[in-house]
């Protein structure tokens, strides 16, 4: 049996995305101008049962620890199958439903599907959630996408001015008025999704543009460096070369009824 961990690619005009089964994850992205954009710890360990610390982890059917299931779910540590793999087009699709193990936890049959789409300065990211059950479910999930920075003192995030945010850790609700968010200090909040793009300010790289759509939150998060200290699958100073921003669907859980789907869609655009 191929090993799920093997990295599969696809390569558009200069363009390169590494991505590969275990967890339906993506590994590695890098547009036409070479520059990595997806952080990938060094210290990630590749192990059955053990998330992929980095790229975009797919979290379902559980946001975080908002339940009675393991930290985001199960579907970040599982084998996925490979349904799409078009290099010419720069497309892949991968498919991941229940198993005896999952029910076992969580009782209800499903299908996930993620497609990725390559292209020279962008990259689509689409998870398609599907009720296979005889009874309706509810579900949070989210695109944990680790952005990669040069150096996290000088990012700006544009585009949260006017959203209300919520520290996940404390619960402090505010609105959101700084037009350039800067990040001295580690944070893990819960903001509405914002109507327009937002834009990462990572000097000297490129401006990257990340919109969403079917998502309804957006989660930003770094664990600074006395959370970095606590995770064993990163190294300590790497906090100052990541910031995730995930798209999420958490507050109002969707809830299908049997045959129902839901999308949502995160997508990056270099310049």
């Amino acid at each position: 049996m191929e090993d799920t961990f093997t990295p599969l690619q696809l390569q558009v005009e200069g363009a390169s995305l590494r991505f590969c089964r275990y967890g339906g994850q993506v590994l590695s992205w890098q547009p036409a101008d070479g520059q990595e954009r997806l952080f990938l710890s060094d210290r990630s360990l590749y192990q059955s049962g053990q998330a992929i610390r980095g790229g975009v982890p797919i979290i379902f059917p559980q946001f975080s620890g908002r339940g009675s299931l393991p930290k985001h779910g199960f579907a970040r540590d599982r084998a996925w199958a490979l349904l799409q793999w078009d290099e010419d087009s720069g497309q892949a699709e991968l498919e991941l439903r229940e198993s005896l193990e999952t029910l076992q936890i969580w009782p209800f049959a499903f299908r996930l599907v993620l497609k990725l789409q390559l292209r020279p300065q962008q990259l689509q990211l689409q998870l398609t959630v599907e009720n296979c059950d005889r009874q309706p479910w509810s579900f949070t999930a989210a695109l944990h996408s680790y952005l990669a920075v040069p150096d996290l003192a000088t990012v700006h995030l544009q585009g949260l001015q006017g959203r209300w945010g919520t520290e996940q850790t404390t619960g402090d609700r505010w609105q959101e008025m700084e037009c350039d968010r800067h990040f001295p200090q580690a944070i893990d909040a819960l903001y509405e999704a914002p109507a327009q793009p937002l834009t990462l300010l990572a000097p000297p790289w490129s401006a990257l543009q990340i919109c969403q759509t079917g998502f309804t939150e957006t989660v930003i998060w770094n664990p600074g460096s006395a959370g970095v200290s606590q995770i064993g699958d990163l190294a300590s100073g790497s906090e100052q070369q990541f910031l995730c921003v995930e798209a999420a669907v958490v507050q109002s859980p969707p809830r299908l009824e049997p045959g129902e789907i839901w999308q949502g869609q995160q997508v990056f655009q270099v310049g």
